[in-house]
Formats: C-alpha cells, sequence, structure tokens
C-alpha cells in the first residue's frame, strides 16, 4: 500500500481469514486492517506484516471512528504478526470492552499489545519466534518453535492456513494446536 489501509471495512459484522496482508518493501500503509466502525469482528488464521515505513503506529484499529451497533467486539485468534514498525500497537481498540486477542505469534520488532482494553490469552513474544524467515516473507513454524503445540483452547479455531501466492490449504491437526497462523506438521 502506498499511505492507505490494507483492508478497511465499515460493515456490521467482519471476518477476515486467512490471507497474507503484507506492507512489504517500501510499502508505506496506514492501518494493516481499519475496522473504523466497530460492530462484530474477527480476524483468524492471518499472516500480518506492518513495514517499516508505515504511517500509523497501530497494525488493527477498531472504532476509531465510531461505535453505534448493537454488539461491539474484535477476536484476533491465531494470526502470525510480523512488525517492522520500532513503535507498533498490535491493536488500537476505541471502545470500553476489551478486544480479545488469542493464540497470536509476534515476531519482528517489540510491539505493544493494546492501545485501548484488551484481553490476551497465549500470545508468544519470543526472541526467537521461531518464524521460518521473515525477511524473506516466510512466515511458516521451524522444527522446535515455542509455539508448536502451545495454543490454548479457544471458541475459535483456524480451518485453513494462507499458503503463498494467492492459494490456501486446510489446516493440519498434527497433536495440539500450534499458536500462530500455521500448523507445523512437517510437510
Amino acid at each position: 500500500a502506498r499511505g492507505g489501509h490494507l483492508v478497511k471495512s465499515r460493515a456490521r459484522n467482519n471476518t477476515i481469514a486467512y490471507n497474507r496482508l503484507t506492507d512489504e518493501a517500501g510499502g508505506n500503509s496506514s492501518y494493516v486492517i481499519d475496522i473504523p466502525e466497530g460492530g462484530v469482528g474477527t480476524i483468524i488464521g492471518n499472516v500480518i506484516e506492518q513495514g517499516a515505513e508505515s504511517l500509523n503506529h497501530g497494525i488493527i484499529s477498531f472504532a476509531a471512528e465510531s461505535s453505534d451497533h448493537a454488539e461491539n467486539r474484535l477476536h484476533v485468534v491465531s494470526n502470525s504478526l510480523y512488525n517492522r514498525h520500532f513503535q507498533g500497537i498490535a491493536v488500537r481498540n476505541h471502545v470500553d470492552l476489551p478486544v480479545t486477542l488469542v493464540n497470536n505469534l509476534f515476531g519482528g520488532a517489540p510491539v505493544t499489545r493494546f492501545d485501548g482494553q484488551g484481553d490476551s490469552l497465549q500470545n508468544l513474544t519470543l526472541p526467537s519466534h521461531g518464524m521460518l524467515d521473515p525477511r524473506s516473507y516466510q512466515f511458516e513454524l521451524i522444527t522446535g518453535a515455542a509455539a508448536i503445540d502451545s495454543a490454548t483452547e479457544y471458541e475459535k479455531i483456524p480451518e485453513f492456513e494462507y499458503l503463498h501466492p494467492v492459494q490456501g490449504r486446510n489446516r493440519a491437526e498434527v497433536w495440539k494446536l500450534d499458536v500462530g497462523a500455521y500448523e507445523r506438521c512437517g510437510i
């Protein structure tokens, strides 16, 4: 992107699932995902990367313009987020209810989880994130990554994975669920 958001939706219900949303070399998007009017949202199984030149610190923004819907809640589940911005914020939440972050894998530059209210369950931020080669946009898990078999049980379970370029596949069920957008299954 050049100055805009990678995804922006004003819908009352949003499901953003199994995508690769990356602000690659030279990109300077604002938010990667902007849901400016709140509502009910699920962001699941995505590979999300904020570039170093991003015009905004936030990766995901929720209800920045209004929250007039009867329900306002956001679940951010089983995503692999890679931050290249030195003041990154995972979620900017503008409602008085917590956003839920569950089983997400964070890599790259340190990121503040929330600007606003939020609940965080089994999200991993490690010095060694376990992603194959994020500099080359390969976010799959390596053998021995701490994210393997470490996800907590949650009501929303990823069913698919993004497969580059512009494809997908069923997410394998190997022992226990892995944290992040990919299940390490050795294939």
